[in-house]
């Protein structure tokens, strides 16, 4: 990967990259950075990117057993809304001041532990080298389905 129009964060070393920033992955990067880390998450979309891709009106009920979890830091009702979920996730990134790049595409690691590099493209086109000491992915399954090969599924 020697293409110039490559950025590069030569010089930054996180502690801790994340792929993903869905509840997860957002809990693993708050827990890190109070821990004294410094962390960076990167998601193919935006915050919670599979809960966005839900329908509007779905609604999502919260297990009492989640309110103690890292994330955890705002009233949610027991059933919220998509878009409630959405709105709580992005509170929580902000109030942590999370280091999130949205809308990264993640296309290959090496390296081993202690010395990462992610190699991630922007919506844009414009790719990136991302070196970090540890590497958390945390992309859940949601944008995995399990195709029944049957006429117009895709």
């Amino acid at each position: 990967m020697n293409d110039p129009s490559l950025t590069s964060a030569e010089g930054e070393i996180y502690d801790l990259l994340v792929i993903g920033a869905g509840p997860t992955g957002l809990a693993c990067a708050i827990e890190a950075q109070k821990a004294g880390l410094r962390v960076i998450l990167v998601d193919k979309g935006c915050v919670c990117n599979s809960l966005f891709h839900y329908p509007a009106h779905m609604t999502f009920l919260q297990r009492r057993s989640y309110s103690k979890s890292a994330t955890s830091l705002f009233p949610v009702p027991i059933q919220a809304s998509r878009n409630e979920a959405l709105q709580y996730y992005r509170l929580v990134a902000a109030h942590y001041k999370l280091d999130i790049r949205q809308y990264h595409t993640v296309h290959g690691v090496e390296g081993a532990d202690g010395a990462f590099i992610v190699h991630t493209e922007d919506r844009f086109g414009r790719g990136a080298r991302l070196h970090a000491r540890k590497l958390v992915i945390s992309t859940g399954y949601y944008d995995l389905p399990n195709y029944l090969n049957i006429p117009g599924e895709t």
